[in-house]
């Protein structure tokens, strides 16, 4: 038979610390964050600017338009800097392959 007693010393199986409920808000915990999202966001962090590239894109609704409209802009949406030319060989790549016309 097998032994599944720990290795400490007591003897004792090790136990996890109980967390107190009353100090856990599910509200901040960022992967449930989606599910409290108020009426007037659209369920992403990205389009908190009028101006991002995003803002008129709402979750779960968006359209290959859309996306394209976003792929195909000058500034990358999530870190402000300009596309690479390397970035429009790769999308250019991307776009030719048969899966990608599916969206």
């Amino acid at each position: 038979m097998v032994d599944r007693r720990s290795d400490s010393e007591d003897g004792l199986r090790a136990k996890r610390q109980k967390m107190d409920k009353a100090g856990t808000d599910p509200k901040d915990n960022p992967y449930l964050a989606h599910m409290y999202a108020d009426a007037s966001s659209n369920g992403n962090e990205w389009a908190a600017d009028k101006d991002s590239p995003f803002a008129k894109v709402k979750r779960h609704q968006s359209t290959a338009a859309q996306a394209q409209k976003i792929e195909d802009g000058d500034i990358n949406p999530f870190n402000g800097q300009p596309y690479s030319s390397k970035y429009f060989s790769i999308l250019k790549t991307r776009r030719d392959l048969p899966v990608h016309a599916q969206r």
